[in-house]
């Protein structure tokens, strides 16, 4: 009975010490001393095209994406305006409002996020995690959205994006972002 529960606890430690390691999340500061960098306001001014795809959690191509997108500044805020066109015909279009909080951090809202989006630059990196409300069918559910881009050169930003529910991976966007 001894040797079985010792053997129950290697097996408990071992389960407990892959699920937080695999929890543990990279941040933008890995990358503070990459270039070129990422200036967000810099990059997101004027007119902006953004195509890639949309792969499912095997990895899958379920469709292709085009977003027109249109940035500003007024004042204190970005409006970042997409419009997507994805290859089953659908279209979409969100409004992003991007300020600074009092730490100088930005944030950022739209009409189909729940929340603020909390966004953070180091480097050639750009973070934003955020919960969106994604349209399926005739409804919506909400989704976490890990939003990566990186800094290519001046007029190439590459975005992966990582989508899950409940910690459960749905499948990724990848863009290639590119300044007009």
């Amino acid at each position: 009975m001894y040797i079985k529960s010792r053997r129950v606890l290697r097996l408990l430690v071992v389960f407990f010490s892959i699920a937080v390691t695999s929890c543990s999340s990279l941040t933008v500061d890995e990358y503070k001393d990459q270039t070129p960098a990422f200036n967000f306001e810099e990059f997101f001014s004027g007119n902006l095209e953004a195509n890639g795809v949309f792969q499912d959690r095997s990895g899958k191509v379920i469709k292709r994406i085009n977003c027109k997108m249109r940035a500003e500044k007024k004042g204190d805020e970005i409006s970042i305006y997409e419009d997507f066109i994805y290859s089953d015909g659908v279209k979409e279009s969100r409004t992003w409002k991007i300020t600074k909080d009092k730490d100088g951090n930005y944030v950022g809202k739209a009409g189909d996020v729940i929340g603020e989006a909390k966004i953070s630059t180091a480097g050639f990196a750009f973070n934003m995690n955020y919960v969106l409300q994604l349209k399926i069918d005739d409804g919506t559910i909400n989704v976490r959205m890990d939003d990566w881009m990186y800094r290519v050169n001046e007029k190439l930003v590459i975005n992966k994006t990582r989508m899950s529910k409940w910690g459960f991976h749905l499948g990724d966007v990848s863009l290639a972002i590119e300044k007009k």
